[in-house]
Order: structure tokens, then sequence, then C-alpha cells
């Protein structure tokens, strides 16, 4: 009879120790997760983006429906410009959540259109216009279709018309130094660069005229330096530029957003 009754005892305090358990384990769990987050966080600030991203995608990969979690490996994969990833993990939990809020739905679509755009991925980026629009209180409200139309027209800019042709602005430096930086913004540094490739020429036409070949030589390899190092100039001038351009022009787009219904 006391057996039986040490045996119950002791089934009592199993059970109750298994429901202690099961009620801390989430709470130990929040609490890593919480230390987690604050340990790459302080990877990311202290310049060790790397592992900061490494241990942002290893707790995404542990708790993929966490929003914070999300938004932090997002940051992370924007800081190393790998939009497609961060666009992706962005359309994985839109597809997988169902508790979340109808604002985190909403701010997550938003900031993935955002990536959409940076991966030059146009069509995508409109396509989760038209979701973001269609979730709205009033979708076909005036202030809604013009804000619809206004991304529309900077997305269809795709191709800017006022980029620098790259081999056009080599070629013009080729056949006269220093046109193609002017043709591409730079006057002044085409000028210089215009400038030393002339005044090395003639030094040396000088020279070999005035039967210095030694003068001659010296300047005319000058010369040619200056002018092998105008046309390298010119095409990194024009390619900067247009990346100058393109950027602003993206941002441009990205900043609609912020007037995003």
């Amino acid at each position: 009879m006391n057996y039986l009754r040490h045996e119950e005892r002791f089934y009592m305090l199993y059970v109750l120790f298994g429901l202690f358990m099961a009620a801390c384990t989430p709470m130990a769990s929040k609490a890593q997760n919480q230390s987690s987050t604050g340990f790459a966080r302080f990877l990311m600030s202290s310049g060790q983006t790397q592992l900061g991203r490494l241990e942002w995608e290893r707790l995404h990969f542990n708790a993929p429906n966490d929003t914070s979690i999300l938004f932090g490996f997002r940051d992370a994969l924007r800081i190393d410009r790998d939009y497609e990833k961060s666009l992706s993990i962005g359309q994985q939990f839109l597809k997988s959540t169902e508790q979340s809020s109808t604002e985190t739905i909403l701010s997550v679509r938003s900031e993935c259109v955002r990536d959409a755009i940076w991966a030059k991925k146009y069509s995508t980026a409109l396509g989760i216009i038209d979701t973001l629009l269609l979730t709205t209180s009033d979708p076909h409200s005036d202030r809604n279709q013009a804000w619809k139309i206004g991304v529309y027209r900077l997305i269809e800019q795709k191709n800017i018309p006022n980029t620098y042709s790259v081999p056009k602005a080599v070629i013009l430096s080729a056949i006269i130094p220093g046109s193609g930086k002017i043709y591409s913004g730079a006057w002044k540094d085409g000028l210089t660069s215009f400038l030393f490739v002339a005044a090395n020429a003639w030094s040396s036409y000088r020279g070999f005229s005035t039967d210095r070949p030694g003068y001659g030589y010296t300047f005319a390899a000058l010369s040619t330096g200056f002018y092998l190092g105008n046309l390298y100039g010119t095409r990194q001038w024009a390619r900067h530029m247009n990346r100058v351009k393109t950027q602003k022009w993206e941002s441009e787009m990205v900043d609609r957003l912020t007037s995003m219904p």
C-alpha cells in the first residue's frame, strides 16, 4: 500500500516537473533569442559584417517567422548589397506567415519592393506594388492611382536616357585628349588632361627638331603616359557618373515608396 502511494507521489512530481519545464522553455528560448540578436547587432556595429550576417542567417533559420530577426537579417544582406536574397527571404516570409498583423505584412511588402528595385527586378516590384494597392482600404482612390502611375513612370525609365556612353567617351579622348571627360561632365579634368598631353608632346617635338633626342624621348614617354592615363581616367569617370545617375534614379524611386498609401 505504501509502495503504491510512493509511486503516485513520484508520478505527480514528474507531471508537475514536466509542466514547469514546458512553461519555462518558451521563456528560455525567448531570452536566448534576445541574447543572440544582441550579439548579431554587436557584430554588425563593430564592423564584423560577415560574421554578423552569418549570425543573423542562423537566427533566421531557427525562427523564420520572427519579424525582428527577419528585419535584422535583411539589413545585413543590404549592407552586402545582396538585394536578391533580401527579396527572397521577404517573399518566403509572406508566403509562410499566417499570424502576423496587417501592418507587419504591409511593411514587409514595402521593403520587398525596395529590394526588387535595388536588385533591378522591376517587373517583380510592379507586381508587389499591385498587391500593396489591393490591400489598402481604398485601392482605387485618386491618391493611390496617382502614386501607382508615378512609380510606373519611374520604373519605365530603367534605361536612363541621360547616362554617358563609355565607348564614346573613350573614343573622344583618344582623338582629342580630355574631350571624353568634358563630354561626361568633368571639364576641368578634361582640360587638364589635354594640357598635360599637349605640353609634353610639344616638348618632345621640340627636342627631336633641335637634335636633342634624349630630351625628345623623355617627353615622348611622359606624353604617352599622360595619354594612356587620360584614356583610363575617361573610362573610369564615365562609368562612375553612370553609377551616380543610376543610384540617384533608384533612390528617387525608393523615396516614392515613403508616400505609399
